[in-house]
């Protein structure tokens, strides 16, 4: 299954039809991946303590306290996707509260999982059996659409959470909404969806352990800032003759 390739945000441009005519399509890798990583342990939080459902209790007047909360120091944190982001979550987690963290990527280096303290292992099915929590950072490919259905929700810990903060189609929608409602996961929280905008009819929307926000996550104003001083030194590098860095599946510069 192939999980890695340098193709962060090229999702909406047809980069062979660009190749054939000659146009320069370049992307700004990592650029977003902290404000991504940290929007990861942001949910995790938010899912585990039932921060929302605390929030509508006091604005509706019932002042009900979540019951079922838990803490996420000390679980196991599983993580399919190992890149840039990927790694920065391991770290947040492993390091900021000691929690136990296992990462699924045949294609990551092997030296990647130590530096970023995580225990690399060679099957999905064995990361999903034994995580508290499982963070998504993989694209959407012919590999990974629909990874995450019906039969992994199954093999997921009851009670565990799921995140979704890469690509809508990896994961199952409806398969996640009955996962949810049955109570065998305790959360999840997607910031990706397979039609954007959403239906505000969707059916995750009914179910108060789903958290949703509308893919803004990986834009804020440092990411935004890294992002445009990568692309225009792509324009730059072009404009002086010179291959840009990120210059994708291009084999030569137009003359």
């Amino acid at each position: 299954m192939r999980l890695g390739g340098n193709v962060t945000g090229v999702d909406n441009i047809d980069v062979a039809e660009a190749k054939a005519r000659g146009i320069i399509v370049t992307n700004t890798p990592g650029a977003n991946a902290q404000a991504v990583a940290e929007y990861v342990v942001t949910v995790a939080f938010a899912l585990a303590r039932k921060v929302t459902l605390a929030d509508r209790s006091v604005r509706s007047g019932t002042w009900g306290q979540p019951v079922g909360t838990f803490e996420i120091g000390g679980k196991t944190i599983g993580i399919v996707g190992f890149g840039d982001i990927g790694a920065r979550v391991a770290h947040m987690f492993s390091a900021g509260l000691d929690a136990r963290v296992m990462a699924y990527d045949p294609y990551a280096p092997e030296a990647a999982f130590a530096v970023a303290g995580a225990v690399r292992v060679d099957a999905l099915q064995s990361l999903l059996r034994n995580a508290d929590v499982v963070s998504l950072h993989v694209p959407l490919n012919a590999a990974t659409r629909g990874m995450i259905g019906a039969a992994e929700f199954g093999r997921m810990r009851v009670g565990s959470i799921l995140i979704n903060l890469a690509r809508g189609g990896i994961v199952d929608e409806a398969a996640l909404v009955d996962a949810l409602a049955s109570g065998h996961l305790a959360g999840a929280a997607s910031d990706v969806f397979v039609e954007e905008p959403v239906p505000a009819s969707h059916s995750l929307f009914g179910l108060e352990t789903f958290i949703a926000s509308p893919h803004p996550v990986g834009s804020n104003r440092e990411a935004l800032l890294r992002m445009g001083l990568q692309a225009t030194e792509s324009i730059i590098d072009l404009l002086a003759g010179r291959a840009p860095r990120n210059a994708l599946r291009v084999s030569k510069l137009p003359s």
